[in-house]
């Protein structure tokens, strides 16, 4: 049984900071956090994170779900991320699968868009 919880931290103006925790079973397995500028209407995915021996089960791929429909549902067009880990190159990345497309390089970190 899949449960999710999430919390909002709304202390800028205008700027939502969203934290999804997965659980599975009750137990924790992994969360995503992301900001959502309404004033802007656009949206950063901060970070996403699956305990290592979680990986490979399909909830990373939830969570991100999660995610993307959060952001859409607030009439957001665009979401940005930073990988700094070079996976963007790889092809079973998350990302990829997704749909975000490199943009820019800016520090050796890869910024990355999806767009709705």
């Amino acid at each position: 049984m899949k449960q999710v919880e999430t919390n909002i931290d709304n202390n800028i103006l205008d700027v939502l900071i969203v934290t999804k925790k997965l659980y599975v079973d009750y137990k924790y397995v992994g969360h995503i956090n992301y900001s959502i500028n309404l004033y802007c209407k656009d949206s950063y995915i901060i970070n996403i994170n699956i305990l290592k021996h979680q990986r490979n089960k399909g909830y990373g791929t939830f969570l991100l779900q999660e995610c993307l429909s959060d952001i859409k549902s607030k009439y957001i067009k665009k979401v940005k991320l930073n990988d700094i880990s070079s996976n963007y190159r790889k092809q079973n990345n998350i990302y990829v699968k997704f749909g975000f497309k490199y943009q820019d390089n800016y520090n050796n970190d890869m910024i990355i868009i999806y767009d709705f």
